[in-house]
């Protein structure tokens, strides 16, 4: 059996990745998965803030659990998946995943903080350029 392919054309939306593409390359951005994140989590009316986590915040095992922990896991899944073209929130996500066995309502706040970062920075993406250059590039914010 033959299958023929068809020509969709440029990449423009892809699994929820908006592509956006110019002469020097192209931009990777989840702005509708963000909108459509905050509406399944009733923060879209939400306040944004500056940063995805409180400065020297700690998360630890212990207190009240959450009512509902599969939402909790909903929550940490569709931002793992965010974090795709949103390395900003990486560490954070990846810490709040460390207690999904048994979330707390603290760990739901720093869910809901990181879900408030992203309200005020929906439009944030990631750059992709073409380069002959070999070396890895790294940027770091190390106080």
């Amino acid at each position: 059996m033959l299958c023929s392919l068809k020509d969709l054309g440029l990449l423009h939306y892809f699994l929820g990745i908006e592509v956006h593409r110019y002469a020097g390359g192209m931009y990777l951005k989840q702005t509708k998965y963000i909108r459509d994140l905050l509406k399944k989590f009733n923060m879209e009316k939400s306040s944004s803030c500056p940063t995805p986590m409180v400065t020297g915040k700690q998360f630890i095992a212990k207190g009240e659990l959450i009512a509902n922990p599969t939402l909790y896991r909903q929550a940490i899944r569709a931002l793992q998946y965010l974090t795709n073209t949103r390395p900003d929130i990486t560490f954070f996500v990846n810490k709040l995943n460390q207690y999904m066995s048994s979330p707390t309502i603290d760990h739901w706040q720093g869910i809901k903080r990181i879900l408030r970062y992203l309200h005020g920075t929906t439009n944030l993406c990631l750059h992709i350029k073409p380069s002959t250059d070999f070396d890895i590039s790294r940027f770091s914010d190390a106080d």
